[in-house]
């Protein structure tokens, strides 16, 4: 088998990729063998040279590092979902999330999108 090298890749591609590749439950790698196959995989003519398969693909990337204001927040309700798992799952270990991210605790809670005071009411619903 390959191994291939991608230089010059776009953080927000990069991020992109890696929220389809969580929710596909997929590693990034193993996400990105998935597109080209398919990809690669559909109907194409035979007479297909590398130039034009090369283009094809030039033109699928920068169309990927367009995006919309929709794609940008999926990756910022990842973040959140993520930061609220591990809040969560702190609590349930009968631990202070305070204590425990110490002075990450506020930026925690930011990107949670909840305040200090939510997390620290929530210690006494969890279970």
């Amino acid at each position: 088998m390959a191994t291939l090298t991608i230089r010059d890749f776009p953080d927000e591609l990069r991020d992109r990729l890696r929220v389809q590749s969580a929710e596909a439950g997929r590693s990034m790698e193993a996400e990105v063998r998935a597109i080209l196959t398919r990809n690669l995989s559909q109907n194409r003519p035979e007479a297909d040279t590398l130039e034009t398969s090369l283009q094809r693909l030039q033109a699928w990337v920068a169309q990927q590092t367009r995006g919309t204001a929709g794609e940008a927040s999926a990756v910022e309700a990842f973040i959140r979902d993520k930061r609220r798992d591990v809040i969560l799952e702190v609590i349930e270990d009968g631990d202070d999330p305070e204590q425990v991210f110490g002075a990450e605790f506020e930026r925690i809670c930011r990107e949670a999108e909840w305040t200090p005071e939510h997390v620290r009411g929530l210690r006494g619903r969890v279970t």
